[in-house]
């Protein structure tokens, strides 16, 4: 397949490794919506957080970030013990760089609304001001097939008719050695790459 450029690349998750893969390779300066949220109902934001990150760009991010939905599950003590863990209960989406364990959690709602909201508005006015975009997910779990990958690109692509819209997805498969991968393309406008890998943004 021929080379491809793209005006703008947008990361998608699964996690923050997105964000920071982009990064290392210098292809994203400021940060995106979903940089630094994934997913913690499956049953909400489907398998990774891939569904409802897609729905909410279709949809306009309509309540996206309504008070009533955000709780704090206390500490992060995954890795990081100076935020709390938010999840909100509509989406399935959950945050835990965001919100520190000892400002109150109202006041800094207020302030981290307004930052999620003006990376949506900045969002959108990459995509209004680009023909070809690119759309980037690291799927640490496995059990993703083309089929549904296929449906998230077909969405967005409609949302968008008149900008070329693909998406490149790097996804986790266990029974790769480290350094082995495969490169598929299930559409013209999907890119999929299997490996095995300990961290996404390990080379």
């Amino acid at each position: 397949m021929a080379k491809k450029y793209y005006d703008t690349i947008i990361g998608l998750g699964q996690h923050c490794p997105c964000s920071t893969a982009l990064r290392r390779c210098g292809l994203q300066k400021t940060s995106n919506v979903f940089d630094w949220s994934g997913g913690w109902n499956p049953e909400k934001c489907g398998l990774g957080a891939l569904e409802i990150k897609v729905e909410l760009i279709c949809n306009d991010f309509k309540d996206f970030f309504n008070r009533e939905d955000f709780e704090s599950r206390g500490n992060n003590q995954e890795n990081d013990t100076y935020n709390l863990w938010v999840v909100n209960n509509r989406t399935g989406l959950q945050y835990k760089h965001d919100w520190n364990a000892t400002d109150d959690f109202d006041e800094q709602f207020v302030t981290i609304r307004d930052k999620y909201m003006r990376r949506v508005a900045r969002l959108y006015e990459k995509i209004e001001k680009s023909s070809k975009v690119l759309f980037v997910f690291i799927g640490r779990d496995e059990g993703f097939d083309n089929k549904y990958l296929i449906e998230q690109q077909e969405k967005l692509a409609k949302k968008f008719p008149n900008k070329q819209i693909d998406m490149l997805f790097l996804m986790q498969n266990k029974n790769y050695g480290i350094r082995d991968y495969t490169v598929s393309h299930p559409t013209y406008n999907v890119t999929r790459i299997d490996f095995n890998f300990i961290h996404p943004t390990d080379p």
